[in-house]
C-alpha cells in the first residue's frame, strides 16, 4: 500500500466514525447531509456524500472540511481532516511528472502545503528583491503582507489560521537544522510594508537569526551591485528546494496574480542559474550584518 492509499484509508476511517456517531446521536442520513451541504458554490448529492464518506472519491480540501463539520466534527477535528485531505492531494499519483500548483488567495492550506515541501527538502535557497523571506519575518511583517494581499482584518479567523500556519512553518524550519541560503536585496530592507521602529525590529531580527542559527546563511546584495557578464536579475522572489544530491526538486515564486509551486525541469534549471548569479553578488557574515545594521539605524532615525 502506497502513501496515497494509506492516507485515503485513514480519511475514510475518520469519516466513518463521525457518520456513525452522528447517525446514532441524531439519526443523520446521507440524504440529510446532502441537503445541508448543497449550495450554489458547492454541489452535493446523496451519491457524492456516499462516495466521499466511503472513500470511493478523494474530496477537495474544502469538501472534506465541510463534510466533517456537517457530521458534527469539532473545529480542531475538522482541521485535522482538512490537513489529511491536503496530504492526499499532495501524494496523488500523477499521470505526468510536471505540475504547477497556484494559490491566489494566500490560504492557510497553501502555507501548510509549502511547509510539507520545505520539510521534505534537504536544503532550501531563496532570493527576493523587495521582501524579507518568510523564514526571517517578524509577526508584524507577516501581518503587513497579509494586509497587502487581502481586506480581511488581523482578527479574522482566516487571518489567524494563515498566521498560525506561517509561524509553524517558520519555527519548524529554524529548528530543523537543515541548511538555508537566504539572499536579500538591500532594497528589501527599505520596502513599503513596514517603516520606522517596526522595520528596524525586522531588520535586527534578521541579524539575530544569522548569529543564532548557523545553518541559516544570509546574504545581502548591496544597492547598485551589478552581475558580471550577462545582466540577468530575478524581478520577483523565488525559493528553490533541493534533495540530498543537491538537485533542485521544486521552485516557488510569487507574482501579482498569485504564488506558484512548480517542478518542471526547465523552470528549475532557470531558477538554479538565477540563484548562482545572485549568490555571486551577495555579502555574507559580518559584511552582510553591517548592511543590516545600517538599515536598522536609518529606520530608527525616522521614528
Amino acid at each position: 500500500m502506497n502513501d496515497w492509499d494509506r492516507l485515503r484509508d485513514e480519511l475514510t476511517r475518520e469519516f466513518a466514525y463521525l457518520y456513525e456517531s452522528a447517525k446514532a446521536a441524531r439519526g443523520l442520513t446521507e440524504r440529510e447531509l446532502a441537503r445541508q451541504l448543497d449550495s450554489p458554490a458547492s454541489s452535493w448529492s446523496q451519491t457524492k456524500v456516499s462516495r466521499v464518506r466511503r472513500g470511493d472519491r478523494a474530496p477537495s480540501v474544502e469538501d472534506a472540511r465541510a463534510l466533517a463539520l456537517a457530521m458534527g466534527a469539532t473545529a480542531d477535528k475538522a482541521g485535522e481532516i482538512e490537513e489529511l485531505a491536503l496530504r492526499i492531494q499532495d501524494e496523488r499519483p500523477e499521470v505526468a511528472p510536471t505540475r504547477v500548483i497556484l494559490d491566489r488567495g494566500g490560504s492557510a492550506n497553501f502555507q501548510r502545503r509549502l511547509g510539507r515541501v520545505e520539510r521534505r527538502a534537504a536544503a532550501v535557497a531563496a532570493y527576493h528583491p523587495l521582501m524579507v523571506h518568510g523564514l526571517l519575518q517578524t509577526e508584524p511583517y507577516m501581518l503587513a503582507i497579509r494586509a497587502a494581499a487581502t481586506d480581511l482584518p488581523d482578527d479574522h479567523p482566516d487571518t489567524i489560521d494563515w498566521l498560525a500556519a506561517r509561524r509553524h512553518n517558520q519555527k519548524a524550519g529554524l529548528a530543523s537544522g537543515k541548511p538555508y541560503t537566504m539572499l536579500i536585496a538591500e532594497t528589501a530592507l527599505y520596502g513599503p510594508l513596514l517603516a520606522g521602529r517596526e522595520m528596524a525590529d525586522q531588520v535586527e531580527h534578521i541579524g539575530r537569526i544569522s548569529l543564532d542559527h548557523q545553518q541559516v546563511r544570509i546574504g545581502l546584495i548591496p544597492l547598485g551591485r551589478a552581475p558580471a557578464g550577462r545582466p540577468v536579475y530575478a524581478l520577483h522572489g523565488f525559493d528553490l528546494y533541493f534533495d540530498q544530491q543537491d538537485q533542485a526538486t521544486g521552485a516557488l515564486y510569487g507574482t501579482q496574480s498569485g504564488t506558484a509551486l512548480v517542478n518542471d525541469a526547465n523552470e528549475l534549471a532557470k531558477y538554479r542559474d538565477l540563484l548562482d548569479r545572485h549568490l555571486a553578488l551577495a555579502e555574507f557574515g559580518e559584511s552582510g550584518r553591517a548592511i543590516l545594521a545600517r538599515a536598522a539605524s536609518r529606520h530608527r532615525e525616522d521614528v
